[in-house]
């Protein structure tokens, strides 16, 4: 992906943007040693799932634990997470795929997950859910409007924060959504995300979209309690917002575990009445 791939609004996507336009040589390592597994704090894992982070990968500036603080909060509910850092696991690929962001997102979870069942066996046979944040959620996106990929993976339920809306974006989930941004958000804009859910066709699967008033880009992350401002450029040109709202990042909290537990009791229970479980 290069620059010119990307849509700068005014205030533009100048974090996607730097992202993208850091170095792509690859990495020493396997695709593997990008994927980070955190298993359930209880025996029996009620399911999983797959972290997709933002255009920094692990890090949110100088932040390198808020993913792993995430999935620990999960496996406290029954659920195993596998947090991927896609871009040096495409980069370390042997025979990756050409294509856009979105695509090698897409695919590189699609490697992940195949690595997940081969490493942890009693991942197979259950469903499980994205979550993704900005960059990260348009991989996410890319994968829920597919519904082969969907069933390749076991898909029941997506969670978006501040999801990147591309140029040529489109909606067509065919699982359930929950969808958390700010309105103040300057590098992912709200209205984008207003269309992106509102245009989606006839026969598409639900979305529960929330807009937190007077949040900007990761609200939900901690350790942007004071405001943090990325340029382009040192003195103009786009640039992005950042800061941690503890009221939207409660709430935005207890919507993501309510959304995914319940998915997942939903998915067994229906699983048992029809003799699959």
């Amino acid at each position: 992906m290069t620059c010119g791939h990307l849509r700068l609004a005014a205030l533009g996507l100048a974090l996607v943007w730097i992202a993208a336009c850091s170095p792509t040589g690859a990495r020493p390592g396997q695709m593997e040693d990008h994927f980070h597994w955190s298993a359930a704090s209880t025996a029996a894992a009620l399911g999983w799932v797959v972290f997709l982070p933002g255009a920094g990968g692990l890090s949110v500036l100088d932040d390198d634990q808020h993913y792993f603080r995430v999935a620990e909060l999960l496996n406290k509910h029954g659920l195993d997470v596998l947090i991927v850092d896609y871009k040096p696991a495409y980069r370390s690929a042997s025979s990756p795929p050409e294509g856009e962001g979105p695509e090698r997102i897409a695919w590189v979870t699609e490697q992940a997950v195949d690595w997940m069942r081969r490493s942890y066996p009693q991942t197979v046979g259950r469903q499980g859910a994205i979550v993704g944040w900005s960059l990260g959620a348009s991989g996410a996106t890319r994968i829920v409007n597919d519904p082969a990929a969907v069933i390749r993976l076991g898909l029941h339920g997506a969670v978006m924060f501040y999801p990147l809306v591309g140029e040529n974006s489109g909606l067509n989930n065919r699982v359930p959504l929950l969808v958390l941004t700010g309105e103040l958000d300057d590098t992912t804009p709200a209205g984008e995300i207003r269309r992106l859910v509102s245009e989606r066709p006839a026969g598409s699967a639900s979305v529960d979209l929330v807009v937190y008033p007077g949040a900007h880009h990761g609200f939900d992350v901690d350790s942007l309690k004071q405001r943090r401002t990325v340029r382009l450029l040192p003195l103009f040109g786009p640039s992005a917002t950042l800061q941690y709202d503890e009221t939207a990042a409660a709430d935005a909290t207890q919507r993501l575990i309510r959304f995914l537990v319940r998915a997942q009791a939903t998915t067994q229970t229906t699983a048992q009445a029809a003799g699959i479980l």
